[in-house]
């Protein structure tokens, strides 16, 4: 494996700009990783539904937004509560800015 300066910059040995490599990781460690966010994640889901009352069966629909939508052990949570055909997605990243508009001009604190 080759390591390069992290900026990706030539170096006097080097032509033209280079990625830092990493080795990949499999689905598997990501998820040892990321395992405190996604019982959060569980956590946060499950409290909510208590704490309002709604059974997951009276939920129509699920509109996953950001980056984490696209991680599967975070959609996975929602399918198991929700069933996978509830799940929606869609412009991930622009949704994102489109609600914080949204809150923003009806005046509503975040």
């Amino acid at each position: 494996m080759t390591w390069v300066d992290p900026t990706g910059y030539p170096t006097k040995t080097q032509q033209k700009p280079t990625c830092l490599r990493i080795p990949a990781q499999s689905r598997k460690v990501f998820e040892a990783w990321i395992e405190e966010e996604l019982t959060m994640i569980r956590n946060c889901v499950d409290s909510l539904l208590a704490d309002s009352g709604v059974q997951n069966e009276a939920i129509d629909e699920v509109f996953l937004t950001g980056g984490s939508s696209f991680v599967p052990a975070v959609r996975r949570i929602f399918e198991d509560r929700f069933g996978s055909g509830k799940i929606q997605t869609g412009n991930e990243f622009t949704s994102v800015a489109h609600g914080l508009a949204l809150k923003a001009a009806v005046g509503l604190t975040l």
